[in-house]
């Protein structure tokens, strides 16, 4: 149902956005990698995110390691639904296999939920659960209103909330050089936007989109703990994907989900539901791949980190 094209973290614009923000990166036969230094070693892990099931040219990847002293690739979540009727996901499943090993572990969730957008406007909000639709509505009845950014106030609106939310959530975000790079880069593209719930002139909710290859992306945003009684995230993100939709996308991508969606304590428990309440499904993507290139140095970074993750979780 879902045409899964190439991820917009495989794009020129993100390889352009991480080059403008400080990153090193390599593109070697139209796989964008991310190089990150090992600490006390000269050798690199290359990030490769999100990889679409084309051939890979194994080959060119170890002359470009070889030059660039890097010691594995990691292909992280590829951009697969794990899927045994798949075609695509069958043989791309065992082109990775023969030619690499199991990853230790994922950076981008394995987990995802996504919405159909290829029915009318009036269909894909008549699928919305009964509740968010009345929160979607509560919210328009009791004057919310959502706005695209358009200049930098409109873009530290976004980034407030983005750090307060952080804050709040006790997690990692980058520095804003970061976002405002990768908005503008973007929107004067119209690749992206900025959109933001308000009430009364003050920033409710805030969401950052992708519009690429047919996919409409969540990829950040922020919330206030004020007037929450309003359902402004609900009717912000009804907007992004009408948006979306206008965009040209053919499916709306909440970019991760829960695992356990029976576990109620569980960390992401509560915005799980809240994105399933748009109509959409969870889906799981294919398992991330490493492409060892140097076998010696593999076996003791994964040794220091398994140590490393021993370590935080005794100290948790």
């Amino acid at each position: 149902m879902y045409k899964l094209d190439k991820h917009i973290v495989q794009s020129s614009y993100w390889e352009k956005i991480k080059n403008s923000t400080g990153a090193k990166v390599v593109n070697v036969d139209g796989l964008v990698c991310i190089l990150s230094k090992i600490p006390f070693i000269n050798f690199y892990i290359a990030y490769v995110p999100k990889i679409s099931p084309d051939k890979i040219n194994f080959d060119e990847l170890k002359k470009v390691a070889l030059k660039k002293n890097i010691f594995v690739y990691r292909f992280d979540v590829p951009f697969v639904i794990k899927d045994s009727n798949n075609k695509k996901f069958v043989e791309f499943n065992k082109t990775l296999s023969e030619n690499c090993v199991k990853s230790p572990t994922d950076t981008f969730t394995k987990y995802d939920i996504l919405l159909d957008l290829q029915e009318s406007e009036e269909e894909i909000f008549a699928n919305f659960k009964s509740k968010t639709r009345y929160n979607i509505n509560y919210a328009i009845k009791n004057e919310v209103k959502v706005k695209v950014a358009e200049n930098d106030k409109d873009f530290d609106e976004f980034w407030d909330l983005m750090q307060s939310t952080a804050k709040r959530q006790h997690y990692y975000i980058r520095s804003r050089e970061f976002y405002y790079t990768a908005w503008k880069i973007i929107k004067d593209d119209d690749k992206g936007a900025i959109l933001t719930a308000t009430y009364k002139g003050e920033a409710l909710a805030s969401w950052f989109l992708s519009f690429y290859k047919g996919a409409g992306n969540y990829m950040y945003g922020g919330s206030s703990t004020n007037h929450q009684n309003l359902q402004a995230s609900s009717l912000l993100a009804s907007e992004s994907i009408k948006l979306a939709k206008q965009k040209g996308a053919s499916y709306f991508d909440f970019w991760g989900s829960d695992k356990d969606l029976s576990n109620p304590s569980s960390k992401f428990y509560g915005v799980t539901r809240f994105k399933l309440g748009f109509g959409a499904e969870v889906v799981e993507y294919m398992d991330s791949y490493d492409f060892v290139v140097n076998s010696a140095v593999y076996k003791v970074f994964v040794l220091a980190y398994t140590l490393f993750r021993k370590f935080v979780e005794l100290k948790r």
